[in-house]
């Protein structure tokens, strides 16, 4: 059976708010074998942690690498998650963005298609403005 993950177990395991779900979601992390983490559930859980709850962004990353890194859970691609939070957190790129450079970078023969001129200045990835 595949367990998937929700945004709201990793916020409420993460912020313990409210206190009562925040005590259930851990130990529901802790005393499951495997989970799977779908990369937008990720994603979302970055959105209400930087949004919602004002977690500054090396502390978001943190947490995410804490979550890609958990020997519990499991995801489609760790290292593109893991460049993804890299990106996020040291070029200041939304998640979503980040995620796109993650992916471009995975593909050599690749560009991103975007208006957002940010992307383009993290070097590794070429992207072409309509």
């Amino acid at each position: 059976m595949t367990i998937f993950l929700d945004t709201n177990i990793l916020v409420r395991h993460f912020t313990q708010d409210p206190p009562e779900m925040g005590r259930r979601a851990t130990a529901l992390l802790a005393g499951t074998d495997e989970f799977y983490l779908p990369d937008l559930i990720l994603a979302e859980t970055v959105y209400v942690l930087q949004s919602v709850y004002r977690v500054p962004r090396p502390e978001v990353a943190a947490l995410a690498r804490a979550v890609i890194g958990s020997r519990n859970i499991q995801t489609d691609d760790p290292a593109v998650l893991i460049r993804t939070v890299d990106v996020y957190e040291h070029q200041r790129l939304s998640f979503a963005d980040a995620y796109l450079v993650a992916l471009a970078e995975a593909d050599s023969d690749s560009v991103i298609a975007s208006f957002d001129k940010g992307i383009g200045k993290v070097g590794t990835v070429r992207r072409i403005e309509p």
